[in-house]
């Protein structure tokens, strides 16, 4: 898994710029943010983060992969929104990735779901409840799984 070239966290967005160098950087979320690449309500997903007790990162992260899912209308879609899009974006790294933001099982994926339920972040979302993530998954049946 290659890493922010700013921090330690999981790299996500590449920016690709031409000149002497003619290189690219690596960048985490936040840092994608600061530089203009992604476009993310920072203030409310900083509010979320210390809601759900998740960082930033792995509410970003979930936001994304919601917003990049065909529909979410159960619990079941919601994780496996989220184990697509880290497959997709990591590959073979993709549990070391979700095990960095503490995204372990259905319940931790659940409780970041449902603090992002009570903001506008997400344009729709299912009405589900800390019960609908109960299931006990761990990460790797939920790799497994999908």
């Amino acid at each position: 898994m290659r890493s922010c070239d700013r921090c330690d966290e999981p790299a996500v967005k590449v920016a690709i710029h031409q000149g002497a160098d003619n290189g690219k950087q690596y960048f985490c979320y936040v840092h994608a943010v600061e530089r203009g690449l992604t476009d993310f309500p920072m203030e409310t997903v900083r509010a979320v983060a210390e809601a759900a007790g998740y960082s930033v990162h792995a509410v970003l992260f979930l936001t994304e992969a919601l917003v990049r899912a065909d529909g979410v209308e159960s619990a079941s879609d919601v994780w496996v929104a989220a184990i697509r899009s880290a497959k997709e974006r990591f590959g073979e790294s993709a549990g070391e990735a979700l095990e960095h933001w503490q995204l372990l099982s259905r319940g931790s994926i659940g409780e970041v779901y449902l603090a992002l339920q009570k903001t506008e972040v997400l344009q729709e979302t299912a009405e589900l409840t800390q019960g609908d993530f109960a299931a006990e998954l761990t990460l790797a049946d939920l790799l497994d799984a999908v």
